[in-house]
């Protein structure tokens, strides 16, 4: 099972996922802050594409989100590879410009979603 799992964790699409949970008196600078950083993330070798998704705080099982607006970024990824090279040698730039900026008033977790199984109707 990890050898099929690291095969295609290796030689398929991966989806990226950043969530973004940010105080709502900084949600509108945040949003136009993130457009200009998605449009980076995508300049990447290997990342084809972006969707940008709104997350409702009352489905969230996770405690303190009133007052926050919640977005999950999922950047499609060619391959591991071309995500560990943007981890390693331009991701640690683009989080301190957040971070900078925004200091406390943002929190963010990621994911990494490699396929298991493809179905179809």
């Amino acid at each position: 099972m990890e050898e099929a799992l690291a095969m295609c964790e290796s030689s398929f699409m991966l989806i990226y996922e950043v969530n973004v949970a940010v105080q709502n008196d900084s949600a509108a600078e945040y949003a136009e802050f993130l457009k200009g950083h998605i449009q980076e993330v995508l300049k990447n070798a290997g990342f084809k594409a972006a969707d940008w998704w709104v997350r409702q705080a009352s489905d969230e099982s996770a405690q303190g989100m009133d007052g926050k607006t919640l977005w999950t970024i999922h950047y499609q990824v060619e391959n591991r590879e071309h995500l560990d090279r943007y981890l390693k040698e331009k991701a640690p730039a683009l989080r301190a410009e957040a971070v900078d900026r925004f200091g406390d008033r943002f929190a963010v977790t990621r994911r990494i979603l490699s396929p298991m199984q493809k179905q179809y109707p």
